[in-house]
């Protein structure tokens, strides 16, 4: 495949509004229309459950959660931030599920060990949950019938670092869409000015040592990761500043076997307002979906 970088800058505002991606390098996309939070819901079949799965010899379980929709063309598989999971009662009516069912796909998650109805502690993205999203995600597609295969995946926060981790443990994932990643764990913990993510550095450090931040840092290793990426990231962002995503970047780039997107949110923090963000992922997912 061959590389190239799509260079955006987005400017979210109180006047934002609708328009497409442009094409080539160093464009701009400019919006200047109102949005509108008046969003028609998109109708669709729950469910979730429970699978089990074996972690060092222990019998542990699962939670899983789908949102079906009629005429669905593929299928997204969302992952949340270590800061929480996704509530099986609110999770399909919510923004970020409604976002990916309104542009074509059908809708998959899993809590991974400590979140939701997940057994296990949290271990931030580590071995235990890579074996979960393994066992898990096909069960889901099968119980809740399902017919496309994963072929996108989203996260942001730490969950882009699951999302990058889960695409490359289950495979077959053409598209990865990043925000506000952790792409270097060691540089993020020296960076951060976010309390709440650097106690969640520190415990994986402490743990795991050096090991477990390479391990979890996808910077470090592109093998296997999707063909397509998107990366966006808040030009203000304390938690994990700007730098860090424009060298993931780079590093996509200069790999040669990427296509990549790297869209600059101009005037934003970390906590993006969640109709813009909204409106951010609906206008990268315009294209067909895949």
């Amino acid at each position: 495949m061959t590389s190239k970088g799509f260079f955006l800058a987005v400017s979210i505002s109180a006047l934002s509004g609708c328009a497409n991606l442009p094409k080539g390098a160093d464009q701009a996309l400019e919006v200047k229309d109102k949005i509108s939070d008046n969003f028609a819901p998109v109708a669709f079949v729950a469910a979730s459950s429970v699978v089990p799965f074996t972690y060092k010899g222990q019998l542990a379980r699962g939670e899983w959660i789908t949102c079906k929709a009629e005429g669905a063309k593929a299928t997204a598989l969302l992952m949340h931030s270590d800061r929480a999971g996704f509530a099986k009662d609110k999770f399909c009516s919510g923004w970020i599920a409604q976002t990916f069912l309104a542009s074509g796909y059908d809708v998959v998650t899993v809590n991974r060990p400590g979140y939701g109805g997940s057994d296990g502690e949290p271990d931030f993205i580590g071995a235990e949950s890579l074996i979960s999203l393994s066992v898990v995600v096909p069960a889901a597609l099968s119980a809740a019938g399902i017919p496309n295969p994963v072929s996108l995946v989203w996260g942001y926060d730490t969950g882009a670092t699951a999302a990058a981790l889960a695409a490359k443990k289950l495979g077959g994932i053409k598209t990865a869409i990043l925000g506000g990643g952790v792409y270097d764990y060691e540089d993020t913990l020296r960076t951060t000015g976010d309390d709440y993510l650097r106690t969640d550095l520190t415990a994986i450090k402490r743990a795991g040592g050096d090991k477990a931040f390479e391990d979890r840092s996808i910077a470090y290793d592109l093998n296997s990761l999707p063909g397509n990426i998107v990366i966006y990231h808040g030009t203000n962002d304390k938690a994990v500043p700007l730098a860090q995503a424009k060298a993931f970047h780079d590093s996509l780039v200069s790999n040669g076997h990427f296509r990549v997107t790297y869209q600059v949110v101009v005037g934003q923090g970390h906590d993006l307002p969640w109709l813009y963000h909204r409106h951010l992922i609906e206008t990268m997912l315009k294209q067909p979906a895949q």
